[in-house]
């Protein structure tokens, strides 16, 4: 078989970048998160899966396959996380409509494979906020929507011992909001990227070093960057058990939620974390 043709209905996981499908499996991941610059978990609820129709096809490109999908949802509405990632706080938010393509050309499994994804989620909201300098003068706008434009660029090189993986994200948040609008939100756009290189030294061991960063442009908030580098070591002593652990050097905080994380402008923006990870699959 050459080609291929199909349909898709349900509950489908978004194919956003190279690995957002298999996301939550510890053993298909490298490192214990992923890169927080394109996989971001403060939205992967809302990224990871929706309700909808998916086409999909590939096609033998000089034995290479040459793939697309298409993805139409009605998105999910995760109040915590988008809250977050919009800044607004709505008292109604629902989904309206979901949009995602994909193509991609190659194999996983050796040589080179690309990619470029296209998603842009639409929420309908209800937001009300203080009308200028009176905070008891509130605006109210019911019939508000906004949605997050996001475009993946995704290049890999793998081999049997070694794999380098990079990923590029131009990422931004609109709104019909009209206050919100004349307040320039419309022009800061998210830009992040990861580079990945991981050595296998044989069927036992792996290790990883990747260097992340995120920017927002046209922002001058440093809470809103994130340079992340991260080293890890893996040791899988049979195909059931995993074990991982990596340490992180980051500066910044925009992947982090504020609602667990207190952020001050008066805190250090350069801070450590070290993890370990256990996972056993049946």
């Amino acid at each position: 078989f050459d080609r291929s043709l199909g349909l898709r209905l349900g509950r489908i996981r978004s194919s956003y970048g190279f690995y957002n499908e298999t996301r939550d499996i510890p053993h298909t991941r490298t490192g214990v998160v992923m890169p927080q610059a394109v996989y971001f978990d403060m939205t992967r609820n809302s990224f990871y899966s929706a309700d909808g129709v998916e086409f999909f096809g590939s096609y033998d490109l000089s034995g290479e396959p040459l793939a697309f999908q298409l993805f139409l949802s009605q998105p999910v509405a995760d109040k915590d996380e988008l809250e977050e990632a919009s800044q607004l706080s709505p008292s109604k938010l629902k989904g309206d409509r979901s949009l995602l393509a994909k193509i991609i050309y190659g194999e996983e499994f050796d040589g080179w494979r690309a990619s470029i994804t296209y998603f842009k989620p639409e929420y309908e909201v209800s937001v009300e906020f203080p009308a200028g300098d009176d905070p008891l003068l509130m605006i109210v706008e019911p019939d508000a929507s906004f949605y997050s434009e996001n475009i993946v660029t995704s290049l890999e090189y793998n081999q049997f011992q070694w794999s380098v993986t990079f990923e590029y994200l131009r990422h931004k948040f609109q709104t019909n909001i009209p206050a919100l609008a004349s307040e320039a939100v419309n022009d800061f756009y998210e830009e992040a990227y990861y580079l990945q290189s991981v050595y296998r030294f044989d069927e036992f061991w792996e290790m990883y070093a990747r260097y992340e960063q995120t920017k927002l442009r046209g922002s001058s908030d440093p809470k809103s960057s994130f340079d992340d580098a991260n080293f890890g070591l893996a040791f899988r002593p049979d195909e059931n058990w995993l074990l991982r652990a990596e340490i992180h050097y980051i500066e910044g905080y925009s992947r982090l939620f504020s609602r667990d994380n207190s952020i001050s402008d008066e805190q250090d923006p350069y801070w450590t974390a070290v993890l370990f990870q256990l996972a056993y699959r049946w």
